[in-house]
């Protein structure tokens, strides 16, 4: 995230393509756990809630790699908050929906992809808890059915009552498998939209590598041509002319001398 303009020190209003050499005041360096270090132009950038900034948080926590998520960051309400029942079930994965994103071209659509994440796992939650309260029912009547026991023959009414109840508990389990099927249902849906916004995620910061990539490309380039050609040398006044150029018969000398 870029430093807070100081006093009387207005931010640019507009900016180039990040300089990979020059650490001064027009680039903004940030890390993040999916691409490393970044590079972006510091640029002005709309005020967000302090909540949805990577500044709110002390340390930057993130998940194991394996689960997937290598884009949001713990939340400050679970780090500022003291009590068990947010620690419990931040800590397992809902805590970590602040992205980390902190180009300031992309901070305000991080800001609503947070926004968006954090009430998506809020509702996954409510599902979740749902989805484990009915497989546990599940689990208990099917244990009920195998201890129910088989009928004796000698008794007519007890065995009556073990039918009626054995139906009973059928209907129970048949009931609880369709739950499972609509909660599992809502829990994919709700995946499906999480990964929408880790693959929104990796596309700007693949991006944004791009472009530190490309601009150290041409500062290596640039430094090769400066290396090749004396201060004094022609070539630094003669003028590039597209029309002479494409008189010339096409040739790949210009990528021998890239390549010595």
């Amino acid at each position: 995230m870029a430093a807070p303009a100081e006093a009387g020190k207005p931010l640019r209003k507009s900016t180039t393509v990040p300089d990979l050499l020059n650490p001064g005041d027009g680039v903004v360096h940030w890390s993040c756990q999916s691409h490393g270090v970044l590079i972006s132009p510091k640029i002005p950038q709309a005020k967000r809630p302090a909540w949805l900034t990577t500044r709110s948080v002390n340390r930057k926590t993130y998940l194991s790699r394996a689960t997937g998520n290598v884009h949001g960051l713990k939340s400050c309400d679970y780090g500022n908050i003291n009590w068990s029942l947010p620690k419990m079930f931040g800590d397992e994965k809902y805590a970590f929906s602040l992205i980390d994103i902190e180009d300031p071209r992309y901070t305000q659509e991080a800001a609503n992809m947070g926004r968006k994440l954090t009430r998506l796992n809020y509702e996954k939650q409510i599902i979740d808890l749902e989805w484990r309260r009915t497989y546990k029912s599940l689990l208990r009547a099917e244990q009920h059915e195998r201890t129910l026991g088989e009928s004796v023959g000698h008794d007519e009414r007890a065995d009556k009552r073990r039918e009626q109840r054995r139906t009973e508990i059928k209907t129970q389990i048949s009931d609880f498998k369709a739950h499972l099927l609509t909660l599992q249902d809502q829990k994919d849906m709700y995946e499906s939209c999480i990964e929408d916004i880790w693959e929104r995620c990796k596309q700007i910061k693949e991006s944004i590598r791009t472009e530190n990539d490309l601009e150290s490309l041409r500062k290596e380039l640039s430094a090769r041509v400066q290396l090749t050609y004396a201060p004094d040398d022609e070539f630094w006044t003669q003028k590039f002319n597209i029309s002479a150029m494409k008189g010339r018969r096409p040739s790949r000398d210009w990528e021998l001398a890239v390549m010595e």
